[in-house]
């Protein structure tokens, strides 16, 4: 039976026998009845409808988005805070330092032959036992050991502490910390060496704060005064008495906190790993005279005496993580006739083991001029303005660029000769490069 409708827009009822059938522009039929559409209102909220869904999606993706990459950040980075040589921190073991923590001036510098550290650590490992890698004043002690000690026996819950943050290191358990007691920490103290860091030196370190312990990964300045054990690794630092231990492992990239000194170069730390063996000395390099020295395991600078091992550019300089510089013999400039400068021969500008270029040197006014002959790089024209015993400034220049560094010369034996040279590091575009020119 029809029906009869009202059909929006029309001028009269019409009669719809079709349920399906179209009821003019504006309305339809649904289940017999008539439905208004207005085909203008329905438009404008199908946009706004849309609208409203793309808006949300865009925020969702891009707070995942954000989200995502805030972990990430997270997850490869970690902070390793800079001590520099004359802070103590703000929570020290020692709440008074003790005498003869400096800060120490480190003079010429052991330097990397590679700008990168082992991913594993954040810094470049070196074994402690190298010679040359750490410094002290010949005949004096440094480093407050003594009062350390003191310190130690009369404070049983921050000896305590002490313990424990040194037996979590597991690189401590290999060489025989495993059975340190708090009753035990005096002698053991005693068997530390005083030294002075010659450059920057990744750690964990320590504070003590309301009775608990926190570590954190450190960069300790060159020139800082710490006690190292039978194999070479930083065990205290004195200026804060606090105990150190290996630098965690981790693949996160270091995010340095707090100020960083003048020469800090993140391309240029050193991770002190422990020596095969227990020494019976160490090798250091006098810091006021450069010249090095040995130093007996256990003592403070009563028994050092001359070495009879040289200090030299690290025992295999395409694979040694540090170079130490070669010693000189005095802090006054001196020209080539006062030491008898021979500059003879072929010469080497390095920056890595695998990036050098050889020629010739020769006097240019109060410096040197190094030209290279070797077919393999570059024509370098290089002007060094000083003598060994002073700073200088090596400029390089070739057909292609301009590559300047700032160092020190230093005078070295050679044979039955005297000859100089230049450790520097380079600034500009290639900023933190080791710039090298040596005799070959």
């Amino acid at each position: 039976m029809s029906r009869v409708v009202w059909v929006t827009g029309a001028e009269r009822p019409t009669v719809v026998k079709d349920k399906s059938q179209r009821a003019g522009n504006h309305s339809f039929l649904v289940q017999g009845e008539t439905v208004n559409i207005n085909s203008s209102s329905n438009g404008a909220r199908s946009r706004s409808f849309w609208i409203l869904t793309v808006s949300i999606v865009v925020v969702v993706v891009l707070g995942a988005f954000i989200g995502i990459q805030f972990l990430r950040k997270s997850e490869v980075r970690a902070e390793v805070f800079l001590a520099p040589s004359d802070a103590a921190g703000d929570h020290p073991f020692m709440p008074i330092s003790p005498p003869a923590v400096g800060p120490f001036s480190t003079g010429p510098r052991p330097t990397f032959t590679a700008p990168t550290g082992d991913t594993a650590v954040g810094a470049k490992q070196v074994v402690g036992s190298e010679p040359g890698v750490y410094g002290g004043l010949r005949n004096q002690a440094t480093g407050g050991r003594d009062e350390i000690v003191a310190f130690y026996e009369t404070h049983p819950d921050r000896a305590r502490a002490f313990v424990d943050a040194l037996r979590a290191d597991p690189a401590f358990d290999e060489t025989g910390g495993s059975s340190l007691q708090v009753s035990g920490l005096a002698d053991y103290l005693r068997t530390l060496t005083p030294v002075i860091s010659r450059i920057d030196i990744r750690v964990t370190d320590h504070e003590f704060a309301d009775g608990k312990v926190s570590a954190r990964e450190s960069v300790l300045q060159a020139g800082t005064a710490i006690l190292i054990d039978l194999f070479g690794v930083p065990r205290v630092r004195s200026i804060s008495g606090s105990p150190l231990t290996v630098s965690t492992p981790s693949n996160r990239i270091p995010d340095f906190t707090g100020s960083r000194w003048p020469q800090f170069q993140p391309g240029f730390i050193a991770a002190m790993t422990a020596s095969s063996s227990p020494q019976s000395k160490f090798i250091l390099v006098d810091i006021v005279v450069v010249v090095a020295f040995d130093r007996r395991v256990g003592t403070v600078g009563d028994g050092d005496s001359d070495t009879t091992e040289p200090v030299v550019p690290g025992p295999d300089s395409s694979s040694s993580s540090v170079e130490p510089s070669t010693p000189r013999s005095s802090s006054a400039a001196q020209t080539p006739e006062s030491v008898g400068l021979d500059l003879s021969g072929p010469w080497v500008l390095q920056s890595t083991p695998e990036n050098t270029s050889t020629g010739t040197v020769t006097e240019a006014g109060d410096g040197f001029r190094f030209n290279s002959n070797d077919p393999r790089t570059a024509v370098w024209d290089c002007l060094l303005n000083g003598r060994p015993g002073q700073s200088a400034t090596l400029t390089c220049t070739s057909e292609y660029s301009t590559w300047v560094g700032s160092g020190e010369i230093v005078a070295i034996p050679w044979g039955s000769r005297t000859k100089f040279r230049f450790d520097g590091i380079s600034s500009g575009v290639v900023a933190g490069m080791p710039m090298i020119l040596r005799p070959s």
